[in-house]
């Protein structure tokens, strides 16, 4: 896929909206999809999906006034949308946590960024009814999280444009804003302070825009989102490998090529961190990754899932609009065909083998000859979907993804790759948080409890293009446990090779290949043919493991697992 000129982005953003221009409603303020449901109504759904879109259509326009790409769609979308007595009315947004305060911000981009298609051509009455609309994100409480960014977003625009906004509030989010700031340029994202992709895709992208649109109004806070964004570019490269994808990890993965919107809001922001043709690069190979994946349906619309479509590793927020979260990597579009980015060459990714340290976000970061590996797991979170999956797992992997399970009852349905899985009372219990938690020497180290009665003292070393763990387990029960790999994807099981011997087993399929061998502590090599679409990257995956018996007492084993890409 050919990207590098501004024209060849926008032939790729038509190619990935237009099967969408069927199923919006007759003045453009709604998609209506079909799929999955979420934990807000229809309704929201549709606004989501006709505004998520936007994300690379506002930049598109802004950065070429004579583009006409879809303007038919949305010209009249704003005065439907935020007016009471339209058929297409958004609803008011009226209480803490209403998800259609997340569509502010792509609203707040389109003012900043084309005012004259916002509000163009509106009456004196539908100017009312949108700065209503608008200032009802200013009537409620906003969480301490990515979420300030929305009405941050939305008052600074109306501010820029002499528009009636809250002064007050603006003043108390940004406030708000500091309090969340680590260090090294990394903020925490809400109550559990996740150091995630939302980091990357939501607070830094939303501040990298008001440090361009607000520079000469408020220079001084400007400055430092930008000194930010830089530290963090420095850090945030090392989620990504050579060939574009970034590490999956966390939730919302859905969002696909979000992944790189940093990226984009730093060209787009002028922020001199990493070099244009690096910058150009990191997006380019994250999109040819996605494109050439089936994350479509058979009518062309964007699916939930990330590599397939997939529900079961979705959100409870993912309605069936969501994904075009993922356009916010075309923000770029907003500068003009004539700035250097797009003469830039496609330059190769930066960074070589060997491992980093990333201490604000708890991660030794691995890059072997042909992976990209976090090792991790302190990011406890009770409130989500499959959290322990998507934040404790030992390692996370750009070739292999990680599982989310189906259920706890079985092995093969709780699919705990990259995990240390216990069962008892016929369930299999994996880690959800620690007692406690280091990082030091190169190693992590954890202490943790899969149910009570059991205390697991871990320690992951990073080593021979894999990594060991030693654990040590003590144990007021007799138990199981399955120290368990990479899982490896297959089409038919007749694919899956499978060498191994006393105390380990490889399996190989599809040019990838995991090896999970017992160093110490006995145990048996086995594997495991997980329930389907349980991975986020394969259908169908098999999952190598050794197997421990836990007597009461302790027991002491360690394991070495190597992922790999073969010829």
């Amino acid at each position: 896929m050919n990207l590098h000129t501004r024209e060849d982005y926008r032939a790729l953003i038509e190619t990935l909206i237009e099967p969408a221009r069927r199923f919006y409603s007759p003045k453009g303020a709604r998609l209506k999809l079909c799929g999955a449901g979420a934990h807000y109504n229809t309704d929201c759904q549709e606004k989501e999906g006709a505004l998520r879109i936007l994300w690379a259509l506002i930049p598109l326009w802004a950065g070429d006034p004579k583009e006409k790409l879809f303007r038919d769609v949305y010209k009249n979308a704003f005065r439907a949308g935020t007016d009471p007595a339209s058929d297409e009315f958004w609803g008011m947004p009226d209480r803490l946590g209403d998800q259609r305060f997340v569509e502010f911000a792509p609203m707040a981009l389109g003012l900043f960024l084309c005012p004259e298609l916002v509000l163009g051509g509106m009456s004196e009455e539908e100017k009312a009814h949108f700065i209503a609309y608008t200032d009802s994100i200013n009537q409620v409480d906003m969480p301490i999280n990515n979420w300030l960014f929305f009405r941050i977003l939305m008052n600074a625009a109306k501010k820029k444009l002499g528009l009636p906004y809250s002064e007050e509030n603006l003043e108390k989010d940004l406030r708000e804003v500091e309090g969340i700031y680590i260090r090294d340029g990394w903020y925490g994202d809400g109550h559990y302070h996740r150091r995630d992709y939302y980091v990357a895709f939501a607070i830094h992208f939303y501040a990298l825009i008001y440090a361009k649109e607000m520079n000469a109004l408020d220079p001084e806070r400007c400055a430092r989102y930008r000194e930010r964004a830089a530290a963090f570019a420095l850090e945030f490269i090392h989620f990504f490998d050579k060939a574009g994808e970034g590490v999956p990890f966390g939730r919302s993965m859905i969002y696909r090529f979000a992944q790189v919107a940093f990226f984009s809001a730093l060209a787009y922001a002028e922020v001199d961190a990493l070099p244009l043709g690096v910058i150009k690069g990191v997006i380019n190979r994250n999109l040819r990754f996605f494109l050439e994946k089936p994350i479509f349906d058979n009518a062309g619309i964007l699916s939930v899932g990330y590599g397939y479509p997939n529900l079961n590793i979705s959100e409870e927020y993912n309605g069936f609009g969501a994904p075009y979260w993922a356009m916010k990597a075309f923000l770029f579009l907003a500068l003009p065909a004539e700035h250097p980015f797009y003469a830039a060459e496609e330059l190769p990714y930066p960074v070589g083998e060997g491992v980093k340290a990333l201490p604000i976000p708890f991660m030794l970061i691995q890059k072997t000859p042909t992976d990209t590996v976090i090792l991790g797991g302190n990011q406890a979170d009770m409130w989500g979907v499959h959290y322990p999956q998507k934040y404790m797992k030992f390692a996370y992997s750009t070739l292999f993804s990680f599982s989310c399970p189906r259920t706890d009852y079985s092995l093969s349905k709780q699919a705990p790759d990259s995990m240390l899985a216990f069962e008892y009372t016929g369930r299999i219990f994996v880690r959800q948080e620690n007692r406690d938690f280091k990082m030091e020497d190169g190693m992590l180290y954890a202490e943790w409890s899969p149910f009570e009665g059991v205390v697991v003292r871990t320690k992951l070393i990073p080593k021979d293009n894999g990594h060991v763990r030693k654990h040590t387990v003590i144990s007021e029960v007799e138990c199981k446990c399955y120290d368990c790999g990479f899982a490896v994807p297959f089409d038919d099981p007749k694919d899956v090779q499978t060498e191994g011997g006393d105390t380990g087993i490889t399996l190989t399929s599809h040019g990838l290949r995991c090896r999970v061998e017992g160093l110490a502590g006995g145990g048996r090599p086995g594997y495991v043919e997980c329930t389907p679409n349980s991975n986020l990257l394969y259908p169908h995956t098999v999952l190598p493991y050794v197997k421990h018996r836990i007597p009461v007492g302790e027991t002491k084993f360690s394991t070495f697992v190597l992922g790999e890409k073969i010829k």
